[in-house]
């Protein structure tokens, strides 16, 4: 019964070592991936320092520029699951997303955008397929997802998709670090004065704070510094900060005309804290699949195989033990008592001498 026990034990510790391997390299590539039927609203508050107010300025004949402007920005995400179940999307293992984001004053709409991103699943690298546009205009998209990093964040620099120059801008890994109550790792951006393609448009002269009664040719021009913590596990982003700038600048490009707006942005902070919870324990349940069970399953796997060796060796030590005393083995005795030589011996007298010889006669 030991030997089976042991050989049963034996098995699963053998089953152990298999599953591993198993979760680490083959059920964890299975889970981490992007949902496809993603929504998610996402709430930002910020203040514009400065503010060009379009309506003033136009009653006023001149920039009239406001401050201190109380901001609310909100962002709407939602998977389109019927296209990202379909080819190419399948084939590809891309999740599609539609995005649609707006700022609010506490007048009403400032501005507002919308996306539809094409990505890898896995890795958030996004992809010129499916419809995917910026502002419904057909863009090369390139570089990673600006609403999600890749999963198992590495501390390196990752080239994030921006809307507004409709190119990628760095993110450079600056440290680790705790954030919201989480485990983050902390990122950096920082675009210089960028023209926003196809913004070139003719504004009055005294709009841009120029003299002259009519109108001159301009560009929009944008910039920002972000610092963005992001879940390293699984790539969502915790927080942000930004602190961005968009103005008009003349066919130089080099001096600003006028600040359209200059303004601070973070995360709520009630949308941080919860989010933040929710990301945690995505994280938790993605590190018990990856990290913590291939270790559990290895030690368990090396502990059963050892003591079910050390079972099965021990019941069969018990079993040959056993062999030569329960009658079921020959008996040393029986064996003397059965053999011919031995019964064709006389017994031996002591004070008799020797036994006769029973080699040939001495001639």
């Amino acid at each position: 019964m030991k030997r089976i026990i042991g050989l049963i034990v034996f098995g699963l510790g053998v089953a152990f070592l298999v599953a591993a391997p198993l979760f680490r390299f083959y059920v964890t590539p299975k889970v981490a991936v992007a949902p496809l039927n993603q929504y998610t609203v996402s709430t930002g508050v910020g203040v514009a320092n400065k503010m060009l107010n379009i309506p003033a300025s136009a009653a006023a004949g001149k920039a009239v520029i406001d401050s201190n402007v109380a901001l609310t920005n909100t962002r709407y995400t939602k998977g389109d699951v019927t296209a990202s179940q379909q080819n190419p999307a399948k084939s590809q293992n891309l999740a599609i997303y539609d995005t649609f984001s707006r700022i609010d004053t506490p007048t009403g709409l400032l501005t507002a955008s919308s996306s539809r991103y094409a990505f890898n699943r896995t890795t958030s690298v996004l992809s010129n397929c499916c419809g995917a546009n910026s502002g419904g205009q057909t863009v090369n998209f390139t570089g990673v997802m600006p609403l999600k990093f890749p999963f198992f964040v590495g501390k390196q620099t990752y080239q994030i998709w921006n809307d507004s120059t409709q190119s990628t801008v760095p993110a450079v890994f600056v440290d680790a670090e705790n954030h919201a109550g989480i485990s983050s790792y902390k990122f950096q951006q920082d675009l210089p004065a960028t023209k926003v393609p196809g913004s070139d448009s003719q504004v009055p002269a005294k709009l841009a704070g120029q003299p002259g009664a009519g109108n001159i040719s301009v560009a929009q021009y944008v910039a920002f510094q972000a610092t963005l913590w992001i879940e390293p596990l699984t790539g969502q982003i915790i927080d942000s900060s930004v602190h961005q700038t968009q103005s008009y600048r003349g066919a130089d490009g080099a001096t600003d005309l006028v600040v359209i707006v200059d303004a601070n942005f973070s995360g709520q902070p009630a949308y941080v804290a919860q989010s933040a919870k929710t990301i945690k324990s995505l994280a938790d349940q993605l590190n018990l699949v990856k990290n913590i069970l291939p270790i559990v399953f290895l030690i368990l796997g090396i502990i059963l195989i050892a003591v079910g060796f050390f079972v099965q060796w021990k019941g069969f030590k018990e079993q040959q033990a056993a062999a030569g005393t329960d009658g079921s083995g020959p008996n040393p005795e029986d064996q003397l008592a059965q053999d011919p030589a031995t019964m064709a011996q006389p017994p031996i007298d002591p004070a008799a001498g020797p036994p006769p010889s029973t080699g040939p006669p001495q001639a």
